[in-house]
């Protein structure tokens, strides 16, 4: 099933869930039958999304498509039954059947997907962006038209019609889809498991982040207190488009900045875009449009982020890290909304708790933001395209060595803008030791330190490599352990390291990388030593090769040469993949005078 299908299908879902919320809120402005009022109507409905995430199972398979259906049917049953009494149930009850539709909607993307993750990807930030169009459409028709007791509730003929749609648009997905069969289990998850760094981080500050801004939506929905001055603003056709299109360009921010591990560290910028906003609407709420405009660049950013940085497909399969989740975002809006309204929090108070809770998030996060800051950086001189099939097979846990020619000082930060693993690069002590940059690498990055020296006797580097590897980690080496110096050499010969730490670990996966584009660049010694006397590079192509993971053969492993030339051939291999020929410049031989 082509994924465009699945993004076609998304915008029906959402279009008619999104409109249904909005009617049912909508009528709580004018006490329909039903329904109490606003507050009661917004707490219910979050508490029927808390609930359905308590529903989720861990595994996720074609089958989710079928709940999602159900789900569908749940929803045009809750509509229809208020078409025909005039009566609206309780919300909770709603709010339960769209969240149980979301839930296992977006657990299909990956089936749907052919479980390419790179596809699954560009298609949910495709979702993304449809749904700051549905919402904002949606929120303007809730200012813009509120329903009165004395009006008839026509409008929800259209919504059965819509739910109906839905309902029979994922029937004929699932009919008609091939969805290919696949264990949602990362490899060696039951060996090395989660950790609060790499699985639980993300999905608390995606929880605390998305359960503020619930809570800051359903205090400007109820009017509460100074976020009343809100909503008129949107009343108005012109000025919900100057926001929308703030909307999209923080949509389109996080494109640029789109990583599975670093995209959480660009969460802090939009939250202090926000915060600021959300002071200046205290102080200057005649430039209230232009405030909100900006603002909604932040959240929308903030948003993005970090749902990008917690997919279904990339969760830990556990019952803990599916509820935290499906059901933490809501849970925390509750206790947020309620507590924010029973303070009479203002919108100063919400910059100030926004803004500190930017910096913690900064802070707990410092590797992914700092490494997000140098990403942007090098936006602008190079243009970087991944090639190969690699990067798609790089295992999601467990212990994992990256290797790459090593063409310029630039090479570690180019493959950590492709590799989707959080990457321990061996450093040599020539830089790791320089004062600033040895706290980033000790404490931040956890490099591991090699001394830059000819011929050592001892080398507790490689225990120290070990040891990661032991622990789950995924290792850089370059095995040539210097950087390339001449044109005609591409490569040098590798040094026993690498078969070192094989012969200790010899089941490790192993990604050959090529780069291509590095040599010539401001950083490597092409015409000169890096950065004397060059010009710097202004949209250079860089590319980067990966290869499919290999085990090397037991038998290779039992000789340091055999190994040594086995690794260069896999890496040397990559070029061909761009059109390169797979040509070793110096002479092989040259392995046996090590």
């Amino acid at each position: 099933m082509n994924p465009s299908a699945y993004l076609a299908l998304s915008f029906i879902r959402n279009l008619a869930d999104f409109s249904a919320l909005t009617f049912i809120i909508s009528a709580s402005f004018a006490n329909h039958p039903g329904l109490d009022s606003t507050h009661v109507t917004l707490l219910h409905l979050a508490v029927g999304f808390a609930i359905s995430g308590l529903v989720n199972p861990v595994r996720k398979n074609q089958k989710d498509l079928l709940v999602a259906s159900f789900a569908s049917l749940l929803s045009l049953g809750f509509l229809l039954y208020s078409c025909l009494t005039g009566h609206i149930p309780d919300p909770i009850f709603f709010g339960f059947s769209v969240g149980l539709g979301r839930v296992f909607w977006n657990n299909a993307l990956l089936p749907a997907a052919k479980n390419n993750k790179i596809i699954a990807i560009w298609t949910d930030n495709a979702c993304l962006l449809l749904n700051t169009f549905i919402f904002a459409g949606c929120l303007f028709t809730t200012t813009l038209f509120p329903l009165t007791p004395e009006e008839p509730i026509f409008p929800i003929n259209y919504l059965c019609m819509a739910q109906a749609l839905s309902l029979i648009c994922t029937i004929v997905f699932f009919m008609i889809g091939k969805f290919p069969e696949q264990s949602y289990e990362p490899a060696n998850y039951k060996i090395y498991q989660s950790s609060w760094r790499d699985d639980f981080t993300p999905l608390i500050f995606r929880s605390l982040v998305q359960g503020v801004f619930l809570s800051l939506l359903y205090l400007t929905l109820t009017g509460a207190d100074d976020f009343a001055l809100i909503p008129p603003i949107f009343q108005n056709l012109k000025n919900l488009s100057f926001i929308i299109l703030g909307g999209i360009i923080g949509i389109i921010g996080f494109y640029i900045v789109n990583h599975p591990l670093r995209t959480i560290g660009s969460a802090p910028w939009g939250m202090f875009v926000t915060s600021v906003c959300l002071i200046a609407v205290s102080f200057h709420p005649s430039n209230m449009l232009i405030v909100l405009t900006i603002g909604a660049l932040g959240v929308t950013n903030t948003i993005a982020c970090c749902h990008r940085a917690c997919r279904p497909e990339n969760l830990q399969p556990s019952i803990s890290s599916t509820l935290l989740f499906n059901s933490g975002p809501w849970i925390l809006a509750i206790v947020f909304g309620c507590f924010f309204h029973l303070i009479k929090l203002t919108p100063l108070h919400a910059g100030m708790i926004v803004f500190i809770g930017g910096i913690i998030m900064a802070w707990v996060t410092l590797r992914a933001f700092l490494e997000q800051l140098l990403s942007i950086a090098l936006i602008i001189p190079y243009r970087i395209s991944t090639h190969g099939p690699g990067i798609e097979k790089i295992p999601d846990r467990g212990p994992v060595i990256v290797i790459a020619n090593h063409a310029s000082y630039l090479d570690p930060f180019l493959i950590g803008k492709v590799v989707s693993r959080r990457i321990i690069p061996m450093m040599t002590s020539v830089f790791y030791d320089l004062p600033v940059i040895h706290w980033l690498m000790s404490k931040v990055v956890k490099a591991i330190r090699v001394e830059a020296a000819t011929f050592r006797r001892e080398a507790p580097e490689l225990n120290d490599a070990i040891e990661a590897l032991k622990r789950g980690e995924s290792l850089l080496i370059f095995p040539e352990a210097r950087l390339r110096k001449k044109e005609d050499q591409l490569l040098f010969p590798f040094g026993q390291g690498i078969w070192h730490i094989l012969t200790q670990l010899p089941e490790t996966p192993i990604v050959p990388i090529w780069l291509e584009g590095a040599w010539g660049s401001y950083a490597s010694y092409f015409k000169g030593p890096p950065f004397a006397n060059k010009k710097m590079d202004f949209f250079k192509e860089i590319k980067i090769v990966v290869g499919n993971p290999i085990i090397i053969p037991k038998e290779t492993l039992t000789e340091h040469r055999l190994t040594r030339k086995y690794l260069q051939d896999a890496v040397l291999a990559n070029r061909t993949i761009i059109g390169l020929k797979d040509t070793y410049a110096i002479p092989n031989d040259e392995i046996k005078k090590d």
